[in-house]
């Protein structure tokens, strides 16, 4: 932390992560409550779901794939050499160098990112991407994507909003259970016993994958907060609370916050 505190920081500049990105379940959650630092609010998403590629493990067995053995992971290999990026908005203005909004798109997708130190593979992971800078210089990053991904760096009193795209269009990366309350985009309902083994599991329950983001930090109505029941798929399946603050594509959705007060 010392290290860190160190670092040269731009005035007005907050650096946060994202968190977990996952096919929506009925779990409870605390409250979470806005921040601002120098009239800048802390915005932080909900997205990681991540396992790690195998490497030199144990053979693979009928039981499932080889694994890695966790000892023999060395611990804080990795060192953090500063905070994440921020994502670069599309500033809208009244045509009077008014700002109206900080306008983002950032899309929700699979790819490999190394979490584990060298010689280790990259791991499968799912997480968001979208245009970003580095958040002490500025400097532009192009396109990054990442899990833990980018943040946002928001000013008090401007609309942030935020076109979240689901790109994911693969089969889910773990065993979904059909059989408790659930997504459900391909309408299988709740299943009884006797249930299959996993795998192959419920063919129905692994596509397409619903997703909903979540935003930690900021004071945002319960309809851009992550409902359960707001999900939607890559190819345009909707959950009952899905909505959009305005129009997009059928695999999106748009959420708006305000950071320092709460959107009316």
């Amino acid at each position: 932390m010392e290290e860190l505190d160190s670092l040269p920081r731009r005035p007005e500049s907050v650096s946060l992560f994202l968190g977990n990105v996952g096919s929506p379940r009925r779990v409870p959650r605390a409250p979470y409550r806005a921040g601002t630092v120098a009239g800048v609010g802390l915005l932080v998403l909900a997205l990681v779901v991540s396992f790690a590629a195998p490497v030199a493990a144990s053979a693979p067995s009928e039981a499932g794939p080889a694994v890695l053995d966790p000892l023999s992971i060395p611990k804080f290999a990795n060192q953090l050499t500063g905070p994440p990026p921020v994502y670069t908005p599309t500033v809208v203005t009244d045509g009077a160098d008014g700002v109206v909004s900080h306008d983002y798109r950032v899309t929700m997708s699979a790819f490999m990112e190394p979490m584990l130190p060298p010689p280790f593979p990259e791991t499968p992971v799912w997480g968001y991407g979208g245009p970003a800078q580095d958040a002490v210089t500025g400097e532009p990053l192009g396109f990054v994507r990442g899990a833990p991904g980018p943040s946002f760096e928001a000013e008090r009193g401007v609309p942030i909003n935020v076109e979240w795209a689901n790109e994911i269009d693969t089969a889910h990366m773990f065993a979904v259970d059909p059989t408790i309350h659930w997504a459900d985009p391909n309408g299988l309902g709740m299943l009884e016993p006797p249930f299959a083994p996993y795998p192959p599991g419920y063919p129905g329950a692994q596509a397409p994958v619903p997703l909903v983001p979540h935003l930690h930090g900021g004071e945002v109505q319960s309809t851009y907060d992550g409902n359960p029941e707001a999900w939607f798929t890559s190819d345009g399946i909707h959950g009952s609370a899905y909505g959009t603050y305005r129009p997009t594509t059928p695999n999106a959705t748009v959420d708006q916050t305000i950071a320092g007060r709460r959107p009316k």
